[in-house]
């Protein structure tokens, strides 16, 4: 028997066993980038109900430095481009005045704000932030 005889069936197996592999690391690259598209979308959507909380606490900030305490804004939710927030506004206590500031004219008290971002695919983040308040009496 001829050495080309003998090597003539070794072709299609190996063959075969070539083509399963790259098969198997075609599937296996796949499935990396899906997970990885998956991944980088949760990604996203929790930066957005991030920006929500966040746009919510900076407009309670902004409402509690300019007029106080509103029950609007403690109520409703805030809507934006990223999603929605609701915020709450909870008077924490009256606290000691800074040096300088005279006790029968002001009244220092302490805000509790927390904001609840709503995102897409039902995520959430909720931020706290505490803000100091001088009050005329």
């Amino acid at each position: 028997m001829s050495r080309l005889a003998r090597n003539a069936g070794i072709v299609l197996p190996l063959a075969l066993l070539w083509l399963l592999l790259f098969s198997l690391l075609l599937v296996e690259s796949l499935r990396d980038a899906a997970s990885e598209r998956a991944l980088g979308n949760n990604l996203q959507w929790q930066r957005l109900a991030f920006d929500a909380a966040e746009t919510g606490l900076l407009n309670a900030q902004q409402q509690l430095a300019q007029r106080g305490v509103s029950p609007a804004l403690a109520a409703g939710p805030l809507i934006n481009p990223s999603g929605q927030a609701s915020v709450q506004i909870a008077a924490r206590a009256e606290v000691a005045l800074p040096a300088g500031y005279s006790l029968e004219r002001y009244v220092a008290r302490r805000y509790e704000l927390t904001s609840t971002g709503h995102g897409p695919r039902n995520t959430q983040v909720q931020l706290l932030a505490g803000v100091l308040r001088l009050e005329p009496r």
